[in-house]
This record gives structure tokens, C-alpha cells and sequence, in this order.
């Protein structure tokens, strides 16, 4: 991550730790309302607001039961579906689940 080593050395006012909807909300506030202020937004997922599965309602869907922008969370077994696990899908990446 070759970008990465950009940042060594640099020091920042803010760090916000997490990209989704709050995460970029705040960093956005911030930089609107201290704009003398260092802000660094860290987020682990990707940045793909290019791919256009994520600008239409519903196509988002396919990822769901991959890595490609899911955290691939699950449920504790639920007693009242026989001891089965659900999938819980959580956005990783610049706009988290939104």
C-alpha cells in the first residue's frame, strides 16, 4: 500500500476512524466548519462509488454473500430457524450501508 506511506509523518487535528454514512458526515462537518484543520477519513474498504451495481437500487444485492464490499457478518444461531445462521450484510467501504 504504497499510498499509505504518504502519511507517515503527517499529523492530522481529527482522525475518524470509519467511512460510512456518520463517518463521512462528520468529516465532512469538520472540514466545512474548521477548514484550517488536518481531517483524515480512515475507511478498510474500497472506494467503489465507480461501480455503477452501487447507484442502482437493488443491484447492491449480488454482494451480499461475497467480500466485495460486505463485512460477511452473521447472525448467532437462531433457535427459532433450527439452529441457523442469517447473513448480515454490512457495508465495507466509503458509504458503509447506505
Amino acid at each position: 500500500m504504497a499510498h499509505l506511506r504518504a502519511l507517515d509523518g503527517v499529523q492530522f487535528d481529527y482522525v475518524i476512524v470509519g467511512g460510512g454514512t456518520s463517518g463521512c458526515l462528520v468529516a465532512a462537518r469538520l472540514a466545512l466548519e474548521l477548514p484550517n484543520r488536518r481531517i483524515l477519513l480512515v475507511e478498510a474498504g474500497p472506494d467503489d462509488s465507480a461501480d455503477p451495481d452501487n447507484n442502482v437500487p437493488g443491484l447492491t444485492k449480488g454482494k451480499f454473500g461475497s467480500k466485495d464490499g460486505n463485512w460477511l457478518y452473521q447472525t448467532a444461531p437462531q433457535q427459532e430457524l433450527r439452529g441457523r445462521e442469517i447473513i448480515y450484510p454490512r457495508g465495507r467501504g466509503l458509504g458503509g450501508s447506505s
